[in-house]
């Protein structure tokens, strides 16, 4: 059969060695490994080029495994601009008679596109830490959150805004940026608005309001939610 060269595995990982659920443009860490089937292979023949990858002189580690020898190169940083990783190297090396093998081998990864936009939810509306739910006439400073779910690539915490018009038409609260986002547990994030409303209607009152947000991959979502407020115009009953 002669000298060969196998590749064995192709990692990618972040910066910090962890596991990459998710592409986004990032610098990564690229490893691979490669099975020299050889007995009488010359260790110190081993060349690579790995200009594709950007690398203008490498070295590897080589160790005995199941009667072969297998050679890895790590920690080679690549700046990573597409899910699909793609590149060719050249692995070369000689067998103790001298005789030289080059083995051309391809490093092909493809990592999960997230495709999901957040999930927004339960819409609180407080008022002094209390929920307001039953007020007078007038209006009111209140403090409102909604949850928002971004297990996948997280949540880009600068597209959270609101449309709170429904609330006071007299003040500027269409595509109204959040007050502040808080980090959960869970992957959950609670983000707040402390705006005016003003209610003047009497009796129960439905409000549409609206919230919009994206996660650092690009996906947005404009979500609905309703806010129910009853408004007590009635003065006190003489008893």
């Amino acid at each position: 059969q002669g000298l060969s060269f196998i590749l064995a595995y192709m990692n990618v990982t972040d910066t910090s060695h962890k596991e990459i659920a998710y592409f986004l443009p990032m610098q990564v860490l690229v490893e691979f490994a490669v099975d020299v089937i050889e007995p009488d292979f010359d260790e110190s023949s081993l060349e690579a080029d790995l200009s594709e990858l950007g690398v203008t002189s490498s070295s590897s580690q080589c160790f005995d495994i199941e009667g072969r020898k297998r050679c890895v190169w790590s920690n080679i940083p690549l700046f990573l601009q597409e899910p699909s990783l793609s590149r060719i190297i050249t692995v070369s090396g000689k067998d103790s008679t001298g005789n030289k093998k080059t083995t051309v081998l391809s490093l092909v990864k493809s990592l999960p596109v997230d495709k999901k936009a957040p999930r927004i939810a339960n819409l609180n509306v407080q008022k002094q830490g209390k929920a307001f739910n039953v007020t007078n006439p007038g209006t009111h400073q209140v403090s409102i959150n909604v949850d928002i779910l971004e297990p996948e690539t997280g949540l880009d915490t600068k597209t959270v805004k609101a449309d709170f018009s429904a609330l006071n038409s007299f003040a500027n609260y269409k595509n109204l940026a959040k007050d502040s986002c808080t980090q959960l547990k869970d992957n959950f994030t609670i983000c707040t608005w402390s705006v005016t409303i003003k209610l003047d209607a009497n009796g129960l009152n439905h409000k549409s309001l609206s919230f919009t947000a994206g996660d650092k991959a690009g996906n947005n979502i404009t979500e609905e939610l309703l806010y129910t407020v009853f408004v007590d115009a009635e003065a006190p009953v003489p008893v």
